[in-house]
């Protein structure tokens, strides 16, 4: 094999430029270039698909990762949406107003598949306040969360008839 001289690395330099500032694909070097990209259609879709086949390393999936990081914090410190990159995210949120509609409607979906029901249904007719599972007809929690209040009662009775208590210390003191 060949070995590359700078000439030949040069040249390349020279050509990738003039293909860049002519619009030409810088892959294939014969169709138009995608407005905003520097490749054709099919190179485009040639290159996604080889990067979807391709398998990487630890290291490189470390800086992957640290890269991504990165740019999500760049963007959330200058108001951008870190999803989209477009539009200025909404004073509660780090996304904009789309993205973070459309992240609430595919977390809702998941849920939904799951079987795991919506937080607003919780303590409805027939769903218990506290876990959301369904309940006994006219009880507004389950059997499970039930008996767990019932014993975080006792308990917190069994607490405040203790002589050493704070808020009983307190009171008795005149504070």
């Amino acid at each position: 094999m060949r070995k590359r001289t700078e000439y030949d690395k040069e040249y390349d330099k020279e050509r990738y430029q003039w293909l860049k500032e002519h619009h030409i694909c810088v892959r294939c070097k014969k169709e138009k270039a995608e407005k905003g990209s520097l490749f054709c259609l099919v190179c485009k879709m040639d290159k996604r698909e080889q990067d979807k086949n391709r398998k990487l390393t630890t290291e490189q999936k470390e800086r992957k990762r640290k890269h991504n990081k990165r740019r999500y914090d760049i963007m959330v410190a200058f108001g951008i949406c870190p999803r989209c990159g477009e539009r200025e995210h909404e004073s509660n949120s780090i996304f904009c107003g789309r993205c973070s509609a459309i992240r609430n409607n595919n977390e809702m979906n998941k849920r939904r598949e799951k079987g795991i029901t919506a937080r607003v249904l919780f303590g409805t007719e027939g769903y218990c306040s506290v876990c959301g599972k369904p309940t006994e007809y006219g009880q507004k929690q389950c059997k499970r969360c039930l008996e767990n209040s019932r014993k975080n009662i006792k308990k917190a009775i069994e607490e405040s008839l203790k002589k050493d208590n704070y808020f009983r210390i307190r009171s008795r003191r005149g504070v």
